[in-house]
């Protein structure tokens, strides 16, 4: 309770001094509204992943509202890394910004090349839990993938989270798909129940049904 205050009272302080906010600033501040935003969630056993449809603007909460109005204001200086900060923060406020999500979508699609696969991976699943649909960022973060061959190697969370992202945006890459059904067979002792279900959850969904009796099997045992 002392450091919720606490943090409440950080947060009212940074809303009143928004112009103050140097890109940085603003970015890790709205990281840190938004991670707050989840762990008050799950203090009061709110499911963050099953949240009903995202808020838009003109209808969030006055924090989300500074930080969307300040970040369109001092665009387009934001770094990728600063932009990624902001649409996660935002994801986590469960708040979409169609003109602020297009803007960092285009940004993405501009520097596609130079992303880490966490920056992708993150930037595709904070569009898909707040529905933001934008087939061309889609597109040339899975041409990425493809190009550096990224599931090769990949962890079980980049694995889960692209399954379960391209699910929630109903977008059919079985070729991709099934190479990660065969890589959850092949790695199953790596996932995580919760890691598991993703998966299985994204494949059902898009009715991905190439390895389905093999993956069911993989999770039973």
């Amino acid at each position: 309770q002392e450091s919720s205050y606490v943090l409440e009272s950080l947060l009212k302080a940074g809303e009143q001094r928004q112009n103050e906010f140097s890109n940085r600033e603003l970015s890790t501040f709205a990281f840190i509204a938004g991670k707050f935003r989840q762990a008050v969630d799950e203090e009061d056993g709110i499911d963050s992943t099953n949240r009903p449809n995202p808020t838009p603007l003109e209808q969030s909460g006055p924090i989300a509202q500074m930080i969307i109005n300040q970040a369109l204001r001092q665009r387009p200086e934001f770094s990728v890394a600063e932009t990624t900060l902001i649409v996660y923060g935002l994801m986590r406020l469960n708040t979409r910004d169609e003109k602020m999500l297009l803007q960092a979508a285009e940004q993405y699609i501009r520097n596609a090349a130079e992303l880490s696969s966490v920056e992708i991976i993150n930037a595709l699943y904070a569009f898909g839990r707040l529905q933001f649909v934008h087939l061309g960022f889609v597109s040339a973060m899975l041409e990425e993938v493809r190009r550096r061959n990224m599931l090769e190697n990949a962890e079980p969370k980049f694995m889960a989270q692209l399954a379960y992202t391209l699910a929630f945006q109903r977008v059919l890459e079985e070729d991709m798909m099934n190479t990660i059904a065969k890589n959850v067979c092949r790695r199953a002792r790596e996932f995580s129940g919760q890691l598991m279900s993703m998966v299985i959850w994204g494949m059902a969904t898009l009715g991905v049904k190439k390895h389905a009796k093999a993956l069911c099997s993989t999770c039973l045992e």
